[in-house]
């Protein structure tokens, strides 16, 4: 698949989950960088990145789309879903248990649209 069409796949694919995941009140950017993501200590390359202020209700996700080009429309739907739930789980990184029972909250809601949709 060539870079643009791996963009237009994500195009399609994050408004859609979007809204199954109940992300909708949130500000969520999306950028799409050139080159090719960072090697992780593991030996994996970052296809995506997110960083989400859950004070503010908003997110920037950036996709490496040059790196996404041999794999499966599925597999960069996995990879957009992961990501957007980096949205939700960040509040996790606060101490407390207040902060995972929102989150959980969220997901649980989110699920059942899911089962529903």
């Amino acid at each position: 698949m060539k870079t643009k069409q791996v963009i237009e796949v994500i195009r399609g694919l994050v408004p859609k989950w979007i809204e199954l995941l109940k992300l909708q009140n949130w500000s969520i950017d999306i950028n799409y960088m050139q080159g090719h993501g960072e090697i992780s200590d593991e030996g994996f390359r970052t296809h995506a990145l997110c960083s989400s202020n859950w004070r503010h209700m908003t997110a920037l996700i950036q996709f490496w789309p040059k790196d996404l080009r041999d794999e499966t429309e599925e597999y960069i739907e996995y990879v957009v879903v992961h990501e957007l739930l980096h949205v939700l789980v960040n509040e996790m990184r606060e101490e407390g248990i207040d902060h995972e029972e929102r989150v959980v909250t969220h997901l649980a809601k989110a699920a059942l649209g899911i089962s529903n949709a």
